[in-house]
């Protein structure tokens, strides 16, 4: 379950080597990291969900888009002129917030409704299936860029107030552990379920996912507290004292 380690350290390599073309200008790092962008993205919308684990979820080139993107982001935020232009618009800001909360529930619900499709056999056609996937990752994209353009700057409004409470503090940490344990724990459930998941209606399949949602936090305490944290602790120890002998 490893596999997203091996994808996110690929990016960090890519950014790492695009990095001086960002001194040197600007402009073409942006269109250069576009490319890429688009790239993953229509990789990401030829395979089909039959190919689930080897075309269309372990591999590379299907995580790149919103990578890629969050690049993007982090050099629009950089440049203070377009901060300064579109960002304090208060259009912008009430428009961008609702437009991209009720976004995320409609991408989510979609993805759940394609799998939902997948599991029951009826998908659209080859051609509508990947147009599909790849407009689900494109419309995910947009909407995080927003967010993340309107909450890195601080203007979040009440929803960035919300989540801010301490209360999501605990959960936050979790992200990156449920992230890695996720597909593990989605396929101890579902395996061997398929014959079960052909005839439950949409409203039980969502709930079956609430479920996984659940259990997937529920271990990402596990790998948080007994390797994320231990980890992380070790590597600030060896970091020190690298710094200390230098």
């Amino acid at each position: 379950w490893l596999w997203y380690l091996s994808a996110d350290f690929q990016f960090f390599v890519i950014a790492v080597v695009l990095a001086p073309l960002y001194k040197a200008n600007r402009f073409v790092y942006m269109g250069v990291v576009s490319a890429f962008a688009f790239a993953c993205l229509v990789l990401f919308g030829y395979y089909e969900v039959y190919d689930l684990a080897k075309k269309y979820y372990y591999v590379t080139y299907t995580r790149g888009t919103p990578y890629f993107m969050g690049l993007l982001m982090a050099t629009l935020m950089n440049e203070s002129t377009i901060r300064r232009k579109l960002v304090p618009s208060f259009a912008f800001q009430v428009v961008g917030n609702i437009v991209a909360f009720c976004g995320f529930i409609g991408v989510v619900n979609l993805m759940w409704y394609n799998g939902y499709l997948a599991f029951k056999n009826e998908l659209p056609g080859e051609h509508g299936n990947r147009a599909l996937n790849a407009s689900i990752e494109a419309i995910f994209c947009i909407f995080m860029s927003v967010t993340t353009l309107l909450w890195g700057s601080g203007y979040g409004g009440i929803i960035f107030r919300f989540f801010s409470h301490a209360a999501f503090r605990v959960p936050s940490k979790l992200t990156f552990s449920a992230y890695i344990i996720h597909l593990v724990i989605i396929y101890l459930i579902f395996a061997n379920r398929s014959y079960i998941i052909e005839h439950l209606d949409l409203l039980s399949y969502h709930s079956s996912f609430a479920g996984c949602v659940f259990w997937v936090m529920m271990s990402a305490v596990f790998v948080n507290v007994f390797l994320e944290a231990p980890i992380g602790k070790l590597n600030t120890l060896l970091t020190r004292g690298g710094k200390k002998r230098s």
